[in-house]
C-alpha cells in the first residue's frame, strides 16, 4: 500500500512559492526553483515507474542480463532496487 496519498499531486504558484496539494491536503510549500516544484510534484508517479522499472527488469531472463546496446542492466537493476529501497524505508 502505498504511502503517499492517492489523489495526483498537482502544483500552483502564489507568488514566488509554489505550493504542491494532493486533492485537498498540502503536500508541500517549495520557496525554490521551478524545477524542485515539479520534481516534488511528480514523486508519487516517478515511485510508481520506478517500481515498475524493478518489477521488470527482475522478470527478464538471466541471458538478458548483460549488456544491451551499452546499456548495464545488471548494474541498472541493482542502483534501481536499492534506491527503491531507500525510498520505501528499508
Amino acid at each position: 500500500m502505498p504511502k503517499h496519498t492517492q489523489e495526483p499531486w498537482t502544483m500552483a504558484k502564489r507568488g514566488a512559492h509554489w505550493m504542491i496539494r494532493s486533492g485537498r491536503f498540502l503536500v508541500a510549500h517549495v520557496l525554490s526553483r521551478d524545477e524542485d516544484a515539479r520534481l516534488i510534484a511528480a514523486a508519487p508517479d516517478l515511485l510508481d515507474e520506478l517500481k515498475h522499472l524493478v518489477a521488470l527488469i527482475g522478470r527478464l531472463p538471466e541471458n538478458a542480463w548483460g549488456d544491451v546496446q551499452g546499456f548495464d542492466v545488471n548494474h541498472a537493476f541493482s542502483r534501481a532496487s536499492k534506491l527503491l529501497a531507500s525510498l520505501e524505508g528499508q
